[in-house]
This record gives C-alpha cells, sequence and structure tokens, in this order.
C-alpha cells in the first residue's frame, strides 16, 4: 500500500504532454523506485479523463457519477500494492477553455478537496507549473482552434473575464490542502531553456533528494506545435467551413479537422511561415504581464516554493 502520492497538475499549455512522454518513456526508472505512473492515457482508459473538462462544470455537483468514479479509482489506486504512485494529468483542476470557464479553473478548489479526500491519511505532494496570464490565454486559443473551432479570436477572448486571470486562488487551494510544504511551483517561462534541470529539481522534492538516478531524454520530434498566426487564422478559416457544412457528417468533419492540422502542423515544421503569434493588444498583454509578475512576487513573499534557475 502506497505512503506517497505525488501529483502533477498541470497546468495546461506547460509542456504537460511532453513531461508525460518522458515520464512514460521512464518507466523503467520509475518502477525501480516502485512508483506506479498514472497518466492521461491511463485515466482515458478509465473513461475519467475529462472529469473536470465538462462545459458549465462549476454547476455540476461533485457527488454526481463521473466525480464519484474518479474518486473511486483514486481510492484504489490509494491501496495498491506499490510504494508510491504518481499522477500527473493538468485536466483534474478544470478545463483550459477559458471562454467557457471564463477564468482560471474556477472549480479548482473543489476538486482539490475531492483528490485530499480520496488520498486520506496518505503523504501527498503536489507539483504545478505556471504561465504568464496573456501567453496562457493564447496558448489556449490557438489549442481551440487545432482541435476544430472556428471561433476568431475576439470570440474567444469575449468570453474571458480577463481582469479576473489569476494563478493565486489554485495555488491557495493546494498550500490549504496539502501544506506550504507539500506544494512546489516553477515557472513555464524557465522551463523551456532549463527542463532537465527542472526536471531533476522535481525528483528530488518527491524522493526527498534520497534517489541518485536521473531520467532517459531523447530527442522527440513528436512534440505539440503551436501555430503561426497566419497558419492559425487559415485552420480558423477552414474550420468555419466545415462546421457549416450539412454534407459532411460530424464524425468526417471532425476527421477532416484533424487531416487540416496535421497539414499545417508539418509545414509549420519546416519552419516557413512561423511568425511568433501575437493576437492580444500591446496594452492589454502589458497589462496582463504586470499582473503576472505582480502575482508571482505576491506568491514567493507568501512563501510559495518556486523553483528557481
Amino acid at each position: 500500500m502506497p505512503n506517497d502520492i505525488f501529483l502533477h497538475l498541470g497546468a495546461h499549455k506547460t509542456a504537460t504532454t511532453y513531461m508525460q512522454k518522458l515520464f512514460r518513456s521512464n518507466k523503467k526508472y520509475f518502477d525501480s523506485l516502485d512508483t506506479s505512473l498514472v497518466l492521461k492515457r491511463t485515466l482515458s482508459q478509465h473513461g475519467l479523463h475529462q472529469f473536470m473538462s465538462w462545459r458549465n462544470h462549476v454547476e455540476r455537483n461533485l457527488g454526481a457519477k463521473r466525480p464519484a468514479k474518479l474518486e473511486r479509482f483514486f481510492v484504489k489506486l490509494a491501496s495498491s500494492k506499490s510504494k508510491s504512485v504518481f499522477i500527473s494529468y493538468e485536466g483534474l483542476l478544470g478545463s483550459m477553455h477559458l471562454g467557457r470557464s471564463r477564468t482560471i479553473y474556477p472549480a479548482a478548489e473543489q476538486s482539490i478537496e475531492l483528490i485530499k479526500k480520496s488520498f486520506q491519511g496518505k503523504n501527498i505532494k503536489v507539483v504545478f507549473c505556471v504561465r504568464g496570464y496573456a501567453d496562457f490565454i493564447e496558448s489556449t486559443y490557438n489549442w481551440l482552434v487545432k482541435n476544430g473551432s472556428g471561433k476568431s479570436f475576439d470570440e474567444y477572448l469575449s468570453g474571458v473575464v480577463v481582469e479576473e486571470l489569476s494563478w493565486k486562488p489554485v495555488v491557495n487551494a493546494l498550500r490549504e490542502n496539502f501544506g506550504d510544504e507539500n506544494v512546489l511551483l516553477w515557472k513555464y517561462e524557465d522551463y523551456k531553456g532549463n527542463y532537465k534541470y527542472i526536471n531533476s529539481r522535481l525528483l528530488d522534492f518527491f524522493y526527498d533528494g534520497a534517489d541518485d538516478g536521473e531520467l532517459s531524454y531523447e530527442e522527440n520530434s513528436d512534440k505539440n506545435v503551436s501555430l503561426g498566426k497566419h497558419y492559425m487564422n487559415l485552420m480558423v478559416a477552414i474550420n468555419k467551413l466545415i462546421n457549416r457544412s450539412s454534407a459532411i457528417s460530424p464524425r468526417k468533419k471532425k476527421k477532416l479537422k484533424r487531416v487540416v492540422r496535421k497539414v499545417l502542423e508539418e509545414v509549420q515544421r519546416t519552419g516557413v511561415g512561423r511568425a511568433k503569434m501575437k493576437l492580444l493588444p500591446d496594452e492589454t498583454r502589458k497589462t496582463l504581464d504586470d499582473r503576472y509578475k505582480r502575482h508571482l512576487d505576491e506568491l514567493v513573499n507568501d512563501g510559495v516554493r518556486f523553483i528557481r534557475v
């Protein structure tokens, strides 16, 4: 029965897909530490990966069927034979679709309480990555377009309460439920150039520095590709045309949009037309960047631990 529960809860758009592929490719490493890996794929196999990604999930009762099923799954994990369990999935706190949730993970507190309840009596350690608000908005919109939306950026942004975007409620809920000593953060802006160092610090945090091993890294070309501005505008137009068609079944629409996305991503990888995506007005971006820096300073001054590079 595990004593330790390790949680990597995101956030979305902070290299979580890359990290989960890395963890999966190092399964033997975690096996050697008697740690059971539970990634998005595992949750998907149990029909649980969209637990907190429902539309209007804030209004839904956390005692509903799917959360109850998730809780039973967690309780089962808590009684497994391994020494520790490592869960990495950014969707447990909510959806990245800001146009629906209107702000960042509005139901995070309820989700965190459910996780704590499921692993009651266990030693829980949580790691979490934050990202600048302006980049987070634009990156989540990019994800939406790549997954078939024909909405313009202005339409997406109209559903976001920009002035309320903040990581602080999520981070504070983690601290209140698990304790400052069991919560560790890092910035996505730091991870991009220091990912091996940060990954190493995460393992030190989980295993109290007792592990002498290292993760094995392989060059992986199968990474999430953010579309440049021109390609993204092209995909929005194509998605809109496909969505409007009454002659194509929903299933075929999904397949067609996936093909379009793959083609544009492949062209993007060649380096052609890779203009940096800037969708927010400069004034709005500056306001959001300043708020992000201020919130980081406030969290640090309040005792939150960040990995420093």
